[in-house]
């Protein structure tokens, strides 16, 4: 049986390499997912969580307030020492699906 040649050697080793740096890659992903949290995560999370749940956008961000600076770092002090663990990027993708969802179907209701 003939031996394969030098190239074929070659892309056989790019592509375990690639499916290496692949496994790798996402392997961190993962872990910084887990364990590190970018900057500014909870109070996006704050922000988000709250105009959801009164379904605007807050008093504060929408009239300049002198007061904002200081409700926002409560806000962030508050998600900073929140124990709860994380929700699974799938399942607040699945929860904000259903309330869109929800929130379109009262608009054309209205619409009636």
């Amino acid at each position: 049986m003939p031996q394969p040649g030098l190239g074929v050697l070659n892309r056989l080793a790019l592509k375990c390499m690639k499916a290496w740096a692949l496994e790798i890659f996402s392997s961190l992903k993962k872990w910084r997912h887990q364990h590190l949290r970018p900057p500014g995560e909870d109070a996006v999370r704050i922000l988000l969580t709250r105009t959801a749940n009164e379904g605007a956008l807050p008093l504060e961000l929408v009239s300049h307030s002198e007061a904002y600076p200081a409700w926002f770092r409560t806000k962030v002090l508050q998600a900073l020492e929140d124990t709860r663990p994380d929700v699974d990027d799938a399942d607040a993708d699945a929860h904000f699906r259903e309330r869109r969802a929800a929130a379109l179907h009262k608009a054309v209701a209205g619409d009636r």
